[in-house]
């Protein structure tokens, strides 16, 4: 059973709404801080609540598809003007509070009545929201253990720097999640929400808390394009195909630009916490299609607990994710329709496809992927639904084929799926990886294999066509690996896409139809959570001491790319994946290089060991840079370039600090700007 949310949630939901908004626009103008969230927050949840709101679903189908029909419309109503430079992105804000603000009143008009007529009542309190307060307890415990020691990521990664204390908090949201899975009956819907919920948002919402950044480095590079449209208005898709494919990024600018957004690296830390909940909401409806809502809540957890590998971040393949989830939970299941046109779920699914296909190349293809294996075996219909995503799709990239036939594999790579899928590999690696990065990456890696090995137990169990169906689902995304390795993350998005069909195969193993439940399956459920929890911090916080972005490494980039003039490059000292580049509107006027680039055919090999001479490599990298075609030459000195270096076996970080010494007494560079850790050079001489 799943209930909705009744006439009185509803109306207390969309009046609340409401209020956000005419507070937000009346603090807008008035210049209250408060007004930007509230703003935000509307932006991102309430026009997609006033199309849920006219429908009758559960809690959270009613939330997931107001988040990503919320996405869909501002994309709708940015990308448009972003793409021709008509007009102001934000031209058509005004229509959209009106309307939107409108529907959801409109939505509500007959609960309105019941109410005034008292025929709706408060629901009495549940037993089954006792686990959620305790998992709120054990939430609010480890954010407290976070916020003492906020600051800049350690070495040992967020969970160990916030301390005993933090352990002490994961144990009570634990749990809480083994007290609501073995409480009620197989058919309970509120026990296990609010606990699965919470251990899946409580590692991404502690880093937050502790840094108050984005924990992946190329989030910069998005939020440079959304400084580079708020400046200029409009896109040039022709520059790159992050220009091409910029829902997300049209979208954004078009909540800053309403907001008043100040702190972009802030929003999009924030957004990277709210979007771990949101893709377990996104399984867990998915999975209520396939199964009973217990079930489905578990499919959630098990996803959450396993997808570590691939960390929630501002990022386009995250939303993509979402529309797909969203758009397969719609068209599987639904009633059939004599005219595909007089079928809401399939023309809401439609629009979203259209609103996936400008935000991420790869995810309408691996929708239609699952879908064409859920067709197979009849699982959806009719068999004609693939070709939605698929002709979108192709048809937006044949459009853009110019920019788009500069990122497409060589044929050598084609039908090479071993080698497609092979896990990223950083150039020239002298030293071996360290071996937090060995298990950072390695122990979620197990537990995805000890899912995946569960998921065929189940197949081999059961033997029917919903599992063989859900089988052919989750091996279809490698279908993806035939013809790209996806700039060496085809692994990821294979695995990613994989998942949620794993984890609701596992749901389908047999589970008690009452509390009385032997100690031994307690004891051996809660060792599991502990392992699969384990796993799932170390895969978020591993590597934070490399990965998080820093607000220094941020002034020194916003400072070169503010001060130099175009065409202007920065040399890093080490690898270019580790600092955070094209951060402003300059986007496409400054250029980054490091090591790889710099010297592409021996990048590290003169960088450390006994006769390393760091006074002689800088010259040597001055003179190879001079080479290059630049009005001036500039050069960011990073710890987090060092570390990033020496975790992954390409400089170690004593030698990377020698040269940061070398360079700084060197007189052909001077220091234009320090911030911390962080040292931006500039060339004192002109180019031979």
């Amino acid at each position: 059973m799943n209930p909705d949310a009744g006439p009185l949630g509803r109306v207390v939901l969309a009046l609340c709404a409401v209020a956000v908004l005419l507070i937000g626009v009346a603090g807008r103008a008035a210049g209250w801080p408060v007004a930007t969230v509230l703003l935000a927050t509307y932006l991102n949840f309430g026009p997609g609540l006033a199309v849920a709101l006219f429908g009758r679903m559960p809690w959270h189908r009613l939330v997931l598809l107001a988040v990503t029909v919320s996405q869909a419309v501002l994309v709708a109503v940015s990308f448009p003007f972003a793409w021709t430079g008509a007009v102001r992105i934000t031209a058509l804000w005004p229509v959209l509070a009106v309307v939107s603000g409108g529907l959801m009143l409109l939505a509500v008009r007959g609960d309105l009545r019941l109410l005034a007529a008292g025929r709706a009542r408060w629901p009495r309190p549940s037993r089954d929201l006792a686990p959620t307060a305790l998992a709120l307890l054990g939430l609010g415990i480890c954010l407290f253990a976070a916020w003492r020691v906020a600051g800049p990521a350690q070495p040992m990664g967020a969970a160990i720097t916030a301390g005993p204390l933090w352990f002490v908090g994961a144990a009570v949201v634990l749990a809480a999640v083994v007290w609501s899975m073995l409480g009620g009956s197989v058919s309970g819907t509120g026990r296990l929400a609010g606990p699965a919920l919470i251990a899946s948002s409580v590692v991404v919402t502690s880093q937050f808390v502790m840094y108050r950044m984005p924990t992946v480095g190329v989030a910069a590079r998005h939020l440079g394009i959304v400084d580079l449209l708020q400046a200029r208005g409009y896109l040039s898709p022709e520059t790159d195909i992050y220009q091409t494919w910029a829902g997300l990024f049209t979208s954004t600018a078009f909540v800053f630009e309403v907001a008043g957004v100040t702190s972009p690296f802030e929003y999009a830390a924030i957004w990277g916490t709210v979007a771990a909940p949101v893709m377990v909401l996104a399984v867990r409806t998915l999975a209520g299609r396939f199964v009973i809502s217990r079930r489905a809540w578990v499919a959630g957890l098990v996803f959450a607990l396993a997808s570590s590998l691939t960390t929630s971040f501002y990022a386009p393949q995250v939303v993509g994710f979402v529309y797909a989830l969203m758009i397969l939970t719609l068209l599987i299941g639904r009633p059939p329709a004599r005219h595909p046109w007089t079928d809401p779920s399939l023309l809401l699914a439609t629009a979203l496809c259209v609103a996936l296909t400008v935000t991420h190349q790869i995810s309408p293809f691996l929708l239609a992927f699952a879908l064409g294996a859920l067709a197979v075996f009849r699982l959806v219909r009719p068999v004609w639904l693939p070709l939605i995503p698929m002709l979108l799709a192709g048809g937006w990239a044949w459009l853009n084929l110019g920019v788009l036939q500069r990122y497409l594999p060589t044929g050598a790579s084609f039908g090479r799926i071993f080698d497609n899928l092979a896990p990223p590999s950083r150039a020239a690696s002298p030293y071996p990886v360290s071996i937090v990065n060995q298990v950072t990456f390695g122990v979620p890696a197990a537990a995805l294999l000890l899912v995946g090995c569960f998921a065929v137990l189940t197949v081999l169990r059961l033997r029917t066509r919903l599992a063989i169906g859900l089988t052919a689902a989750a091996a279809s995304p490698a279908l993806l690996a035939v013809g790209t390795d996806y700039g060496q993350e085809g692994i990821f998005r294979v695995t990613l896409f994989a998942l949620p069909w794993l984890a609701i195969l596992v749901s389908l193993w047999p589970m008690p139809t009452r509390v009385r439940v032997r100690t031994p399956a307690r004891i051996a459920l809660g060792l599991a959570l502990v392992v699969m929890f384990a796993a799932n911090t170390i895969g978020l916080t591993g590597m934070d001491w490399s990965r998080v972005i820093r607000r220094s490494d941020v002034a020194a980039v916003t400072y070169f790319e503010n001060n130099a003039p175009p065409g202007s490059l920065a040399f890093t000292l080490g690898t270019g994946a580790a600092t955070p580049s094209r951060i402003t509107r300059h986007y496409e006027t400054v250029g980054f290089l490091g090591r790889e680039t710099l010297f592409p055919a021996d990048p590290f090999g003169q960088t450390g060991g006994p006769d390393y001479d760091p006074a002689a490599d800088v010259d040597r990298t001055t003179d190879a840079l001079l080479l290059t075609d630049a009005p001036q030459y500039w050069a960011i000195a990073t710890t987090t370039t060092g570390i990033f270096g020496d975790r992954y076996g390409q400089q170690r970080l004593a030698d990377y600090e020698r040269l940061r010494a070398a360079w700084a007494a060197s007189p052909r560079w001077e220091l234009v700007f320090s911030d911390g850790d962080v040292q931006l050079y500039r060339y004192r001489g002109e180019r031979a």
